[in-house]
């Protein structure tokens, strides 16, 4: 598990995320990372992805409900769900909608 994405960091506490500006890297080993940011924040990774399914979870329904090897403490991908014909799988309704093409892109043209 990638300790930043994009100016997300994860603080080792399984599932909560900061998006503070973050100042300096340390770490002893792959396991044991800390970040501190401006805001006095301080994180540690402990190289542990999850302890239940819920850690897991990245709240995107499109690719599938996330779930958590807990002998190996690692967290495994969804299945994307699978949409009939026609359809796409809309994150904001979290469901499958007809798809439509527009103009631009813009549904309102």
């Amino acid at each position: 598990m990638a300790l930043f994405s994009n100016t997300m960091v994860t603080s080792g506490l399984h599932g909560q995320w900061s998006s503070d500006d973050l100042n300096a890297v340390w770490g002893s080993s792959g396991s044991d990372v800390f970040a501190v940011g401006n805001s006095g924040i301080i994180l540690h990774y402990d190289g542990i992805e999850c302890l239940s399914h819920g850690d897991c979870d990245d709240g995107l329904y499109c690719n599938g409900i996330e779930t958590c090897d807990i002998g190996n403490q690692t967290c495994l991908p969804g299945i994307p769900v699978s949409c009939p014909d026609g359809q796409i799988c809309d994150e904001d309704s979290n469901q499958c909608v007809i798809a439509r093409m527009f103009r631009n892109n813009n549904p309102h043209q």
